[in-house]
């Protein structure tokens, strides 16, 4: 991944930080990030982020619409470095106090390289409002909310989690979106009957070639599988940070990308986990160790079946992968 925050470009030294923060970069070989913080919770938290620090800029400069309805324009003349590691810096002290250390040090390691002077006072201060506007319009969203989702009744087509482990942010199904209208405005269709030709067509394929002794998986396919379960927050932050140098944009353009990017890709998540904990679709390790219980002639039970990448703890349908890459190709 290309860290390297290009010299001078605050958003993109800010967002590099709170990504390592928030989901550190895995060693290499690993395809998934198994940290403290799950992936669609780290990406709420980026969101606050980079919507704080585009604020900051947008009440600075003006041009674009912000995303705290109550922003209050600043100095024009504020330092935008100044503005957007002050964003950048309160919303990580307030949602990871414990990590005010490090924190600490490299706020004041970019405050140091601004001039003493009014414009740096105005940039803090703008990067406060815009902080304290982001936190306070976000508090009680939902986010990690007490856990209300019920398991339904065992039976075929139904989700069985490993209860040696939580169940991965059902609260997510419920918070409260950044744009969407609410979590399931764009809700799908239910998965396919499990007596029908497509559920046996899917089930048969996934069978076939996303099994781990898969015999007709091909070298590239393993691979192409493994890229698309990378961590998407690291992986598409990077993406924005590559972007933003490859073609030079300003500070507010970039700040705006990584908000876009950040806050779209939260809110096709919550559309996602509306959908998963919603239908509770079994896992296609499930449903083809006990595809003698689906009622379809045109499917046959494997108990021996495993995937060839481990299975997150919530349910199938729909994919989170899919809905965060297709939310993000729109935003690029």
């Amino acid at each position: 991944y290309a860290n390297s925050p290009l010299p001078g470009n605050a958003v993109i030294t800010w967002n590099a930080i709170a990504q390592e923060l928030i989901q550190p970069t895995p060693m290499p070989g690993m395809e998934m990030q198994m940290g403290e913080i799950s992936m669609s919770e780290g990406l709420v938290y980026l969101a606050y982020v980079q919507a704080a620090v585009y604020d900051a800029l947008v009440s600075i400069e003006g041009g674009y619409q912000s995303y705290n309805p109550n922003l209050t324009p600043a100095d024009p003349n504020a330092s935008r470095d100044a503005a957007v590691a002050t964003a950048a810096y309160r919303v990580l002290t307030h949602y990871f106090p414990e990590w005010s250390g490090s924190l600490d040090n490299k706020y004041q390691a970019s405050l140091d390289a601004v001039a003493d002077s009014t414009a740096k006072a105005a940039g803090v201060a703008a990067g406060e409002q815009a902080a304290l506007g982001i936190i306070a319009l976000r508090e009680n969203d939902g986010r990690g909310a007490p856990d209300t989702y019920t398991l339904p009744d065992p039976g075929p087509g139904v989700w069985e989690p490993n209860m040696m482990m939580p169940m991965i942010d059902p609260w997510m199904a419920v918070m409260v979106p950044f744009t969407l209208q609410s979590p399931d405005q764009f809700r799908p269709a239910p998965p396919p009957a499990l007596e029908s030709p497509e559920w046996a067509e899917q089930l048969n394929a996934v069978k076939e070639i996303g099994g781990a002794m898969s015999a007709i998986r091909t070298a590239e396919q393993t691979e192409i599988a493994k890229f698309w379960v990378t961590n998407g927050i690291i992986q598409f932050n990077a993406a924005y940070r590559n972007v933003a140098k490859s073609n030079n944009l300003s500070l507010l353009d970039t700040a705006r990308l990584m908000a876009m990017g950040n806050i779209i890709g939260t809110d096709s998540l919550v559309a996602c986990f509306d959908s998963k904990y919603t239908y509770s679709f079994w896992r296609p390790f499930t449903a083809i160790q006990k595809a003698d219980t689906d009622n379809n002639d045109a499917t046959e039970a494997d108990p021996a079946w495993m995937p060839l990448i481990m299975t997150p703890n919530h349910p199938e349908y729909v994919a989170g992968h899919s809905c965060f890459a297709s939310a993000q190709a729109e935003v690029f």
